[in-house]
């Protein structure tokens, strides 16, 4: 029994021998070496990581990545130069006789071997995935998508993703020139965002959807082509659980709808929408969807309705025509306008978020959106003072009447001005104001002759100011400290004799009596703090 705070020695041998427990999916005794391998790789792992993860130093660290690395991709090249194992793979999960636990291994298995695949070369990864395709990779997903384990899911959405990053062309022709499979395999993953009670699923099936309507290395033929297909049955899927909101109480869900399934279809349309303007506009513009997504505002579901303020920011920005027009026709402002008054006096997302939508009007300059709002509800913007946002759209509207009734260009507008700054109260003039908004080249450089002696300047700027020592000096302070405020000095010579009998530098206080110059509104300054001690 070992004593109180010694430390535990650890069993690696026992480990490695008895409890990591080699398991094959399918057998690998007709490849040879390939085990072995594959154990050396494990345990030079397993070193790596538990053994020595704080004794390595980094040229040590690096070379065990890199036998790693070596290891991983003459594994990789070894399972892919047996004809018959990935097709039994394959065959496999296309079993129905295959269990749900075996399923989820195979799944498992094909998603560690195409991670291990990104570190083949360009070629010969483009290779191997041709290999998988040709040897019906694709009929996996169908089978492993309507699976009861979550876990098979999972793993077929991740596969599909690391397909789309790694080989994005060999699974975007497959799906757009196999013919009787364009719609029914996009229809597979909007059937997994909609329907799946998970939300993992869902999140995943939302990504991968992005990421297969955007991918790389397509032509615009190609790229309409799937976009057409997406456009379709599936589209009407995707936006169905919308068709199902009642506008009226719009605090409450359906039962039957999930509110991360609104999210993440919200999510998906948001992007959508800038990217694919005609494709979205031919059906948006046409249906309830708009109305029925703003109305998603007033959710208790902070997260829904600020994807739904997005989504309407994303439409709002398109700066479109038609869409304007929808937007305007339906009152589509309305709830937005209604929702922020409730959130006024509360400093939340949905407040912020709110502010940045008509941020960016104002910034754009977004001119019918502009009309639109203000007159409408400019009444409502006039009263907020807390946030500039609303007080710079109102003058925005204004500066676009103004170039509308003076005929210039409708670009003369595109630049906001902001009214002129109201000056200083104590001593600052415009002259002042100016100087202090001129560039650096434009504002005139001190004689290199004075440069050695700053205090020069200064005497000689007020050389004409009188300078009283000794006791002269303290009886004029007492006087003027007398004064309780600024406006009880007669003129400013009062304070220009102040200055002169005193010696001001903001780290020192103003009892040292000596003789200093600066200027008028730092003479101000100065007297005000005294007057308030």
């Amino acid at each position: 029994m070992s004593r109180a705070g010694q430390t535990r020695k650890l069993s690696h041998r026992d480990f490695l021998a008895n409890k990591a427990v080699w398991h094959e999916v399918i057998p690998m005794d007709n490849i040879a070496g390939l085990q072995d391998l594959i154990h050396v790789t494990f345990r030079i792992q397993y070193l790596k990581d538990v053994v020595l993860p704080c004794a390595l130093d980094d040229q040590t660290f690096s070379t065990i990545n890199s036998i790693i690395f070596f290891n991983n991709i003459e594994i990789v090249g070894l399972l892919h130069a047996d004809e018959h194992f990935l097709s039994s793979v394959i065959s496999l999960v296309k079993d129905s006789n295959t269990s749900t636990k075996k399923l989820a291994e195979v799944s498992a298995f094909l998603v560690e071997l195409c991670g291990l695949a990104k570190n083949l070369q360009v070629e010969t990864r483009r290779q191997f995935y041709r290999s998988l395709i040709d040897k019906n990779l694709f009929t996996v997903f169908p089978v492993c998508l309507q699976a009861p384990d979550v876990r098979v899911r999972l793993h077929c959405l991740e596969l599909g993703g690391l397909l789309l990053s790694q080989y994005p062309e060999g699974m975007v022709n497959h799906v757009v020139f196999e013919g009787s499979l364009q719609a029914n395999f996009l229809l597979l993953f909007v059937k997994c965002l909609v329907e799946d009670p998970e939300a993992g699923v869902k999140t995943h099936a939302a990504e991968l959807l992005l990421q297969l309507l955007e991918p790389e290395n397509l032509d615009s033929n190609e790229l309409e082509i799937l976009h057409n297909e997406f456009y379709g049955e599936p589209f009407d899927l995707l936006i169905s659980p919308f068709e199902k909101l009642n506008r009226e109480d719009p605090t409450e869900l359906p039962k039957d709808i999930d509110t991360w399934t609104l999210y993440n279809v919200i999510e998906l349309l948001s992007v959508c929408v800038p990217a694919h303007v005609f494709a979205v506009q031919r059906l948006l513009l046409h249906t309830s969807l708009i109305p029925n997504i703003a109305s998603l505002l007033y959710t208790s579901h902070t997260h829904v309705a600020l994807a739904s303020l997005r989504f309407l920011r994303s439409l709002t920005k398109l700066n479109d025509e038609a869409c304007n027009r929808f937007l305007f026709e339906h009152s589509i402002f309305e709830p937005i306008v209604d929702v922020f008054q409730r959130n006024r006096d509360k400093y939340n997302m949905l407040n912020s978020a709110v502010i940045d939508l008509f941020s960016m009007i104002v910034e754009v300059n977004l001119k019918s959106c502009v009309e639109h709002v203000v007159t409408r509800y400019g009444n409502v913007f006039e009263g907020i003072t807390y946030a500039p946002t609303f007080q710079k759209l109102i003058r925005r509207h204004q500066q676009n009447c103004q170039v509308y009734l003076s005929g210039e260009s409708p670009e003369a507008s595109d630049k906001f001005s902001e009214p002129p700054a109201r000056s200083l109260e104590l001593g600052t003039d415009v002259e002042e104001e100016k100087w202090f908004e001129l560039e650096d080249d434009e504002v005139e450089r001190p004689d290199p002759a004075t440069q050695d002696n700053p205090e020069q300047d200064s005497l000689e700027t007020f050389s004409d100011v009188p300078v009283v020592r000794g006791k002269a000096a303290d009886e004029l302070i007492d006087e003027l400290f007398r004064k309780r405020s600024l406006s009880d000095l007669e003129d400013e010579e009062d304070a220009l004799e102040l200055l002169a009998a005193k010696r001001f530098s903001p780290v020192k206080t103003v009892n040292n009596v000596e003789s200093a110059k600066i200027n008028n509104k730092t003479i101000v300054d100065c007297i005000v703090s005294e007057t308030q001690l």
